[in-house]
């Protein structure tokens, strides 16, 4: 079992830090999606190919984040500041049992 510190002891208990890990599992898998979206979105802005090589050829997605990096900055930022508040929910989860 993980050790969270004061999260485990008597004031938040193993049942409210799981309640806490879900909460910020789909709070940041929200965010994640919102911004993956919003990525998706500004590739079909730039054409129909752009759209469909960001969904479909692998590393296409990242050669466009970093080559149009002043419009895609933002949101790609966004999902990975998410992506450790995701993992950290997920592990809360699974602490919970």
């Amino acid at each position: 079992m993980v050790d969270y510190g004061l999260l485990h002891t008597k004031i938040l208990g193993d049942y409210h830090v799981g309640i806490i890990g879900i909460g910020l599992f789909f709070i940041t898998l929200i965010i994640c999606i919102i911004y993956g979206i919003k990525l998706i979105i500004i590739a079909f802005q730039e054409s129909t190919a752009w759209g469909l090589m960001y969904l479909f050829v692998p590393f296409a997605n990242l050669y466009f984040v970093f080559t149009r990096w002043e419009k895609t900055k933002s949101p790609f930022l966004k999902t990975l500041i998410a992506i450790p508040l995701f993992l950290i929910g997920s592990v809360m989860m699974a602490s919970q049992s």
